[in-house]
């Protein structure tokens, strides 16, 4: 419900990154993959905005430059799966 609410045309960049899960929270630490509710969430922002500029962020344990690029690419599938519908 909350992104229904976002001023989107306030909105610039979306920033994606991964977390590390702790007992009682989730923390965005740019050291993992992008979850899947994450990807869910990005591409309902990404259909409600009509589309933004995308930044896949990854800050430490950084992996093989190859595994970077697939979430980027990623990013590019969700993006044109939310646009062919």
């Amino acid at each position: 419900a909350y992104l229904r609410e976002v001023p989107w045309e306030h909105v610039v960049q979306f920033h994606l990154a991964g977390h590390s899960v702790f007992e009682t929270h989730r923390l965005d630490t740019h050291d993992h993959p992008v979850c899947d509710e994450v990807w869910q969430l990005y591409r309902l922002a990404h259909e409600l905005s009509g589309g933004r500029s995308t930044l896949l962020e990854w800050d430490d344990h950084i992996p093989a430059f190859d595994d970077v690029r697939a979430e980027a690419m990623k990013a590019a599938d969700v993006r044109a799966q939310a646009d062919a519908t």
